[in-house]
């Protein structure tokens, strides 16, 4: 039997309870992929810090769970190893086949593995012999795009290392049968059915964007002639760091203090269970990113429930969201111009039907079994067996 142990870095923590927890992007990916394995007959196993007070070992849809102690003690400005280290204890009592780590190449070294792979999903690439050494570790680097694959490249030039595109995916049938919810989420927050419902969903803080977009749906409400409500879902408190508190951040305090209440309603964080009812409630969706976006599973599940996404045109955001087509592209923290695309989708329902059901064709191949298959295909070319 093959085992795969998955290795979350150090800003991604897995809760105790995986459906009814809100969840980072990178933690549900990794936790999609080990699940999938499990299923599939592989000794699966997800890899995570804790906070100090948590379970340091349970089972998850199949999943060994465990998590690791970090120690302040060994932070460093350069290179922070409280997380590796302890990490590196564990790893020495059990080999596994395939070391999965996700976006840390550090920690490729404290997994006993015979074949080792770095999952990239952000761009905290650094510019050190260390850090460069570390990647060459690896027998293959996957990218959740080819826009954070670009980067990469600008960042280190040519590693002597196999390198993989590879998109996040979800599950279609999550979707399926959630309008009446939705209608029902609508009505809790006291959205009419005159109105037209914008989503935002995602973590809150500077580079998702949402500054931009709360100065866009004020000018969007001046341009459009149907009445509009921005949906906020989410949280600061959805990404954690190691030996960091959990709580609310200044910048969204400043965001939720400065909003209009007629006009932006703040959710909170939802667990994974209720996100298809959010995205059935919405009309359509807005990822205002500022920064190159690897490739949000936000967009890729607003997509599966059949709603259009307004996008920054950075990062790995056009590689799913095709202007006009199945969304619309606008550039990063032009607030003028999202107005502008806000109001003419709100007041023109057809399109926003065309574009959604587009939407969802687009992303009909992006199911969690192609995407851990093509990643089994992955570990078969760096000589991993094909079995389950």
């Amino acid at each position: 039997m093959t085992s795969v142990r998955h290795v979350l870095p150090g800003f991604g923590y897995f809760p105790d309870d995986a459906t009814e927890s809100p969840m980072s992007g990178i933690t549900y990916v990794a936790f999609q992929l080990a699940r999938d394995a499990a299923r599939s007959g592989r000794e699966a196993s997800l890899v995570t810090y804790s906070n100090g007070a948590d379970r340091l070992a349970f089972e998850a849809n199949g999943v060994a769970v465990r998590r690791v102690r970090h120690r302040p003690a060994l932070a460093r400005r350069r290179i922070d190893l409280s997380y590796t280290v302890p990490l590196a204890l564990l790893g020495l009592r059990q080999a596994v086949d395939v070391a999965h780590v996700h976006s840390n190449p550090y920690n490729l070294r404290a997994v006993r593995a015979a074949r080792r792979v770095i999952h990239y999903h952000t761009r905290d690439f650094k510019l050190l012999p260390a850090y460069r050494r570390a990647v060459n570790r690896a027998d293959a680097l996957i990218f959740c795009s080819a826009a954070l694959q670009r980067l990469f490249a600008d960042a280190l030039g040519e590693v002597p290392v196999p390198q993989y595109v590879v998109y996040n995916g979800t599950d279609h049938e999550r979707f399926k049968g959630q309008e009446r919810a939705g209608q029902e989420f609508r009505a809790r927050l006291g959205i009419g059915p005159e109105e037209v419902m914008v989503l935002f969903a995602g973590t809150i803080h500077r580079e998702k964007g949402l500054h931009v977009l709360l100065d866009a749906i004020v000018r969007a409400r001046a341009l459009a002639a149907s009445p509009l409500r921005l949906v906020v879902v989410g949280s600061s408190t959805i990404w954690h760091q190691v030996g960091q508190p959990v709580g609310v951040s200044e910048y969204e305090r400043g965001l939720v203090a400065a909003a209009d209440p007629s006009l932006v309603t703040f959710v909170g964080a939802l667990p994974q269970s209720a996100m298809p009812t959010a995205y059935a409630a919405a009309d359509f969706s807005v990822c205002p990113s500022v920064y190159p976006e690897p490739f949000p599973v936000v967009n890729v599940e607003v997509m599966a429930a059949g709603r259009p996404v307004i996008g920054s045109r950075a990062g790995g955001i056009p590689e799913l969201v095709d202007d006009g087509r199945t969304g619309v592209l606008v550039e990063p923290g032009d607030a003028a111009a999202l107005a502008t695309a806000i109001a003419a989708l709100a007041d023109d329902p057809p399109r926003r039907r065309t574009l959604g059901e587009e939407a969802r064709r687009r992303v009909k191949p992006l199911t969690w079994e192609r995407i851990a298959a093509r990643v089994y295909d992955i570990y078969a070319e760096i000589g991993v067996s094909p079995d389950g």
